[in-house]
């Protein structure tokens, strides 16, 4: 795949749905496992879940290379954290490569809005690469609204963890070490 931005298409848009959760939040459920499982049904081989090769926490993000099943299809997807702000996704839907990126913004104490970018690689065919962007959006979108009331009742505290959990864990240790600015240290509760 090409660097350019003539490579891809994109679509873009919001949730739509304020969060009422700080972003970390947010961020640490897409390591959350267990929720994948049992909200979303993704399906993954238990092998994967136990091989720290397919669990990358670097200093500036955390990443899951997984093979799943979700809503049918076998997916090959890698999810990072960029943070505390930036989610991204990339896979196949359709045979086709697609790519997510949710950005997070903290417009007041405890308020999370996401914005979502649909991403698809740009062929001769622009009807068809248009229809994989926003395809791509609407999945994301999809499986953000399904976390929407559990995402408002989560209350996180330090302390022991299930082996379920232990993804959850690290990508808390992982927070504990990102270094940042903290210009928003007013708005996070």
């Amino acid at each position: 795949m090409s660097s350019s931005d003539d490579a891809l298409v994109w679509h873009v848009g919001e949730l739509g749905v304020d969060m009422h959760i700080d972003p970390f939040v947010f961020c640490a459920n897409g390591m959350d496992i267990q929720h994948l499982e049992a909200l979303h049904g993704v399906q993954f081989d238990p092998a994967d879940l136990v091989d720290d090769r397919n669990f990358l926490y670097e200093k500036y993000r955390a990443q899951i290379k997984l093979r799943n099943e979700f809503r049918g299809e076998l997916m090959e997807t890698v999810w990072s954290t960029w943070g505390t702000s930036f989610f991204t996704l990339e896979g196949e839907i359709d045979g086709r490569w697609f790519a997510i990126i949710d950005g997070l913004a903290l417009p007041a104490p405890g308020l999370t809005q996401a914005f979502i970018v649909g991403l698809a690689e740009r062929t001769d065919d622009a009807e068809a690469d248009a229809r994989q962007a926003l395809k791509a959006f609407e999945w994301e979108r999809s499986v953000l609204l399904e976390d929407i009331e559990v995402l408002a009742d989560l209350h996180f505290r330090p302390g022991p963890v299930t082996r379920s959990d232990t993804h959850v864990a690290r990508f808390y240790e992982y927070l504990r070490k990102y270094p940042r600015a903290h210009p928003s240290r007013d708005f996070i509760n």
